[in-house]
């Protein structure tokens, strides 16, 4: 884990380059629930149930699903099978 210290006003703050890097890359290659409902055609609702039930994978970013590029492709391609 790699910690930054910084100050700023004089009090010492951590922030965790590791968290931040992942969370931009999450959000560069990963869709929010509006989005992928958009591109499967789908109700947002219907793509929150399609993650309760692990049918899309997602994890929980700042309150926000986020679901990889890759798991909608994977569901896509298996509605067309």
């Amino acid at each position: 884990m790699v910690v930054v210290n910084m100050v700023k006003n004089g009090i010492m703050q951590e922030r965790n380059n590791e968290t931040t890097d992942a969370a931009m890359q999450a959000q560069s290659t990963s869709m929010n629930v509006e989005e992928v409902a958009a591109r499967i055609d789908r109700h947002p609702r219907r793509v929150q149930q399609l993650v309760a039930d692990g049918t899309l994978v997602g994890r929980k970013v700042g309150g926000r699903w986020q679901i990889p590029d890759v798991e909608v492709n994977r569901y896509l391609k298996e509605q067309t099978s």
